[in-house]
């Protein structure tokens, strides 16, 4: 996908339990100034330089030890090979942990000429306790989906002990997104939205197509702690006046890729004036601590995905009890909503329990 051409990449840090008056940095893409305000104490974080440097495109991670990890993308060179980066805040250290090309030449993988400029996933801890992300690559790609990248994207595995990187495999599509769920690794690529599933016990690689259109590429999905993925779908359909309109669904798929559930989102939630390639589909993402999901949309609705309870098994009763409620969004400026379920449970409504309203002024809007 296109992004702009000039970000200035900083990595903030925030001591969250300082709540007395401390300079508070306000950042994006030209940061320009600093202010004092109430609440934590903001460092900015100098990464190091490297060749063609760019921008960290929502590529970041924290492991075991509260370390942080981030990828750093490249323009602008011969060859544009991304970054990933290390930071202990311990040590207050930034370690670079090496780039893409050279690591599918060490694996003898890399093709002649090619090509990995991002690394674009969240970058998350497997049940082996290691690292997991893909890179990608845009060269050749066109917006509204009729041309691939050339390059693809590829599947990597980081070992926390040794830093070593393992390559997992290459797909055709670029893999922009990938999530963690029991003791699976999901990636995601595009176009099509084609989610592909790693087995970290034995290493078996499977797929799926689950789709879109005119070129959307959601940037985030996500997986529960039974090995469950869900992701946008996206479909054109005809209305009977022979209007051509898109319709979105998040799609559950278990750990066999085996279609559960297809739930219906109002495309007002999903996409900015029914323009897929333009919208970024799942933005944001937080597991909670009873294994339940929130997650964002580009134009600034929150949804809670809730599974079944850890430890209450994954039958076809516990898939049907799992809802998908859409908890927050905006009408217009000011407007405030009212609780609202995208799907009913199988007793026909949300639990009032489950489901939280965050009134929004406005959608949210950020790159990535």
């Amino acid at each position: 996908m296109k992004f702009p051409s000039s970000v200035s990449a900083a990595l903030v840090c925030m001591a969250a339990s300082v709540l007395s008056g401390q300079t508070l940095m306000i950042s994006g893409k030209h940061p320009s100034r600093m202010t004092e305000s109430v609440g934590p104490q903001v460092t900015p974080l100098s990464v190091p330089q490297f060749a063609g440097a760019h921008a960290i495109w929502g590529s970041t991670g924290q492991d075991s030890r509260g370390h942080i990890w981030f990828g750093v993308t490249t323009e602008g060179i011969p060859v544009p090979s991304a970054h990933l980066f290390e930071y202990d805040p311990d040590a207050s250290g930034i370690v670079d942990r090496g780039n893409v090309i050279a690591q599918l030449s060490a694996a003898g993988v890399l093709r002649p000429g090619e090509h990995q400029a991002k690394i674009h996933s969240r970058i998350v801890q497997g049940p082996d306790n290691d690292l997991y992300f893909a890179s990608m690559d845009e060269e050749g790609e066109s917006a509204n989906g009729t041309h691939m990248p050339r390059w693809g994207g590829h599947l990597w595995r980081l070992k926390l002990d040794t830093y070593q990187w393992q390559h997992l495999f290459t797909a055709p599509e670029a893999l922009i997104a990938v999530a963690a769920g029991g003791r699976f690794i999901y990636a995601l690529g595009y176009f099509g939205h084609v989610l592909y599933r790693f087995d970290t016990k034995d290493g078996d690689v499977q797929h799926v197509a689950v789709g879109s259109v005119n070129g959307h590429v959601s940037r985030n999905f996500l997986a529960d702690h039974r090995g469950h993925a869900y992701v946008p779908r996206l479909r054109e359909e005809t209305t009977s006046l022979g209007r051509k309109i898109v319709q979105a669904s998040i799609v559950e798929f278990a750990s066999d890729l085996r279609e559960i559930k297809s739930t219906p989102i109002d495309i007002d939630h999903y996409l900015q004036e029914q323009i897929p390639t333009e919208s970024h589909g799942i933005f944001a993402l937080q597991e909670m601590t009873d294994g339940s999901w929130y997650f964002t949309t580009h134009v600034g609705f929150l949804f809670h995905i809730v599974p079944p309870a850890r430890g209450a098994g994954g039958g076809s009763a516990d898939d049907a009890r799992r809802t998908l409620c859409a908890s927050a969004g905006f009408i217009r400026t000011g407007a405030r909503t009212r609780p609202a379920c995208s799907q009913a449970t199988a007793q026909g409504r949300c639990s009032a329990s489950r489901t939280t309203i965050w009134p929004m002024d406005r959608p949210v809007f950020t790159n990535g």
